[in-house]
């Protein structure tokens, strides 16, 4: 019994997530070979994204007010015999928000902005560091040795010597 009330608890944390698309964000209806899209700009970064019809019916119910759970609910009633998990509105929230459309409105949703930047940070130092592509060691100036060795190899970049070369 003693697990189940912390997992139906954080289900019900889950269920009262709320998700605001930001104000400056463009959406516009497109057909395409008989089917209706969503184009999304996004004015900031320039980016559009492309959403089907069921995409566009959740995204208006991300405007902070009503949780994952109300949009649920209103998907569920509108596309009737489909069924949509608390898992996938999740997942679309989730990209909605790393694409930068979206943010978090819930209680703690800053605490969390703030540890996923926090993990960002130390996974790129840790890339970084293990990389051995990208360690960079001042060891010396090529550009000092090629100039003195252009005065020595000057005539291996002449037109001459490409056509003997290729003979």
């Amino acid at each position: 019994m003693a697990t189940t009330a912390p997992l139906s608890s954080e289900v019900e944390r889950r269920k009262q997530v709320r998700v605001r698309l930001r104000p400056d964000i463009v959406v516009d209806r497109h057909r395409y070979e008989g089917r209706s899209y969503y184009v999304i700009k996004d004015p900031v970064s320039l980016r559009y994204y492309r959403l089907k019809e069921n995409e566009h019916f959740l995204l208006q119910f991300m405007d902070g007010k009503r949780t994952l759970a109300d949009a649920q609910k209103a998907y569920e009633a509108h596309y009737r015999p489909d069924r949509l998990r608390l898992e996938d509105m999740e997942a679309f929230a989730q990209q909605l928000m790393k694409a930068g459309l979206a943010q978090n409105e819930s209680p703690g949703g800053g605490k969390l902005l703030i540890e996923r930047r926090q993990k960002r940070k130390r996974q790129e130092w840790i890339q970084a560091f293990t990389n051995i592509l990208y360690i960079k060691i001042p060891v010396l100036d090529p550009d000092k040795i090629l100039v003195w060795m252009i005065q020595y190899t000057w005539w291996i970049f002449t037109s001459l010597f490409l056509y003997a070369s290729l003979a």
